[in-house]
């Protein structure tokens, strides 16, 4: 019996537990009855810090390789960013599938670095990808166990 204008669900992080995979689907209810089920989806979460390593602005967007690389169990992510903006830095499987996502704030120019644990993740290949309202870059990292 009402519209859904939003594909975005947000929840606050103090109710997630950390390192744990949530899975979740969704079925419409209305006066007619039950549509059916979803797929099942799921995340995992993990602790990524943020830091600011200079405030120094950039002449451009750039994404670093990882270090080190292959990585066991952790490696680290700088990028630099040249205008204030809405930032994500996703971690990707194989196959493509989004498997963490490291940032996903609004971040002020400067230099910046993440560290990702993957100790709950399988060894193999992984992408990360740097996107901004205006730049978009992919790169390749191996974590060996």
């Amino acid at each position: 019996s009402a519209t859904v204008t939003t594909n975005q669900r947000t929840v606050p992080s103090s109710k997630l537990n950390i390192a744990t995979t949530y899975y979740w689907r969704v079925c419409a209810v209305n006066s007619a009855g039950a549509g059916v089920w979803s797929s099942v989806w799921n995340f995992f979460t993990v602790v990524s810090v943020i830091k600011q390593i200079s405030e120094i602005v950039p002449s451009k967007y750039t994404l670093n390789q990882n270090y080190p690389n292959p990585f066991n169990p952790k490696t680290n992510i700088r990028f630099d960013i040249p205008k204030n903006g809405f930032v994500a830095l996703k971690i990707y499987d194989i196959v493509g599938h989004e498997t963490a996502t490291l940032v996903n704030k609004r971040l002020n120019p400067g230099t910046y670095s993440v560290d990702w644990n993957a100790s709950n993740f399988p060894s193999g290949v992984y992408f990360y990808r740097l996107q901004t309202e205006s730049f978009t870059e992919t790169k390749r990292m191996t974590l060996i166990k």
